[in-house]
């Protein structure tokens, strides 16, 4: 038996995730599993004059995942849409680099924006109202955590 050090074996994961392309599978099976449950939710509801309650919620949470994570392997691949003709017509090949990456940095400053007034908007509607608690629970902890880390 071979021992690995801890810097090999996360290579050897990390390598073994990106030839398998992980988030094309998941993607993929999620839009797959979304197809047959909206499917047999059809052909239950007409045929058998019966359907599942459960269906389109899950249905869902499966395009949820698969959304997001094709947009995790589209990013990864760089294969996103991009209006890039005045890039490609106006700026030389060594400075497009550089376009590269004050497109990438301005889209992280845009999702931080975006995370941090979700995160105050999230915060309101749980201090303000009552039905929109993640958890199920009567008792205030999710609300006291929040004000300990958002307020």
């Amino acid at each position: 038996m071979a021992h690995y050090s801890a810097e090999e074996t996360m290579k050897k994961v990390f390598d073994f995730i990106l030839k398998v392309r992980l988030e094309y599978f998941i993607a993929s099976y999620c839009t797959l599993a979304m197809v047959l449950m909206m499917v047999i939710n059809v052909v239950t509801r007409y045929a058998l004059n019966f359907s599942f309650g459960w269906s389109d919620e899950i249905v869902r949470y499966l395009n949820l995942f698969a959304a997001f994570f094709g947009i995790s392997a589209g990013m990864s691949q760089g294969v996103h849409i991009g209006i890039t003709a005045l890039v490609n017509l106006a700026v030389p090949k060594k400075a497009k680099k550089y376009f590269r990456l004050f497109a990438e940095i301005v889209t992280l400053v845009f999702c931080a924006v975006l995370v941090y007034y979700g995160s105050i908007l999230v915060g309101n509607s749980l201090l303000w109202d009552r039905s929109a608690r993640p958890c199920s629970c009567r008792c205030t902890s999710c609300m006291d955590w929040y004000r300990r880390v958002c307020c």
